[in-house]
């Protein structure tokens, strides 16, 4: 969204917390049970930070941003930050939190009678099956923090005043300066190979224990176990996305219902509730 929108418009609620996508909203809408927060919908990452950012510059102190944090690194340490107006989950994204055996099993869309060890054994699979592909991504995303991380920022208008100037702005910048070397190292197999013996070793490690729920990617294990639990009413005009948040729907009212909300999103609604003061 581009921030240069009417966002205080938007920003109607006692507590306002923009989020990437739906199935973030509704299950959040439900698990928390809080009517004074007013969902928005960025559609990604990329859109939620600088909308965050823009009702910060203005003053508002109710505006909130929710992001996965795919390969990154979590602020959950800093959640309590008076400042700190964007929270990034310490699990891989939303869906990692609803790969709950338990909650569904006892869902109320699970229609297909399928046991907690069935359920369970079938997502370990899937986690399984995405080893390497997980392994891959997390060294991708590393080489491109490598190359990208604290990359240089524009000039200032009427900073520069002549071509000389542009060049000695861009060849003094810290990252600039590293480049060189960050490329060498890169471009070292070594270092590659490194790094990919360290993410299959760590995610292999995650496999040996619960640690998946939370490292894994957790969109893929949960469309496949949706599939496993759930068979919806045929529609021609209902898309696999809206199975997916009629899931996490289903999901939030069980972990409300049996008092097994996620413990990171009972202490992230409490900041919220802190730092917008209700």
């Amino acid at each position: 969204m581009p921030v240069d929108a009417d966002l205080p418009k938007l920003h109607r609620g006692p507590m306002n917390l923009w989020v990437e996508d739906a199935l973030t909203s509704e299950y959040l809408n439900g698990a928390w049970g809080e009517p004074r927060i007013l969902f928005l919908i960025a559609g990604s990452s990329d859109s939620v930070r600088p909308v965050v950012k823009h009702a910060c510059l203005n003053g508002a102190k109710n505006v909130f941003g929710l992001i996965d944090r795919d390969f990154e690194a979590t602020n959950e340490p800093r959640w309590a930050n008076p400042e700190l107006r964007h929270f990034i989950l310490p699990v891989h994204e939303m869906e990692n939190y609803l790969l709950d055996a338990n909650a569904l099993a006892g869902c109320d869309v699970h229609n297909r009678g399928r046991s907690v060890a069935e359920i369970e054994t079938r997502m370990l699979g899937v986690a399984g099956s995405l080893l390497y592909w997980m392994a891959a991504n997390s060294v991708i995303k590393r080489m491109r923090q490598t190359c990208l991380d604290d990359f240089m920022a524009r000039p200032k208008q009427g900073e520069l005043h002549s071509e000389a100037e542009i060049w000695t702005y861009i060849e003094t910048t810290p990252w600039y300066q590293h480049f060189p070397a960050k490329v060498l190292d890169i471009n070292t197999p070594a270092t590659i190979q490194g790094w990919i013996n360290e993410a299959v070793t760590q995610f292999t490690a995650d496999l040996g224990n619960d640690a998946w729920k939370r490292s894994f990617s957790g969109k893929e294990i949960l469309r496949d176990v949706r599939g496993f639990i759930y068979d919806p009413p045929p529609s021609p005009v209902v898309s696999s996305a809206t199975h997916d948040v009629d899931l996490a729907q289903s999901i939030a009212r069980w972990h409300i219902t049996n008092n097994c909300v996620p413990a990171d999103l009972s202490i992230l609604l409490g900041h919220i509730r802190t730092k917008a003061g209700v």
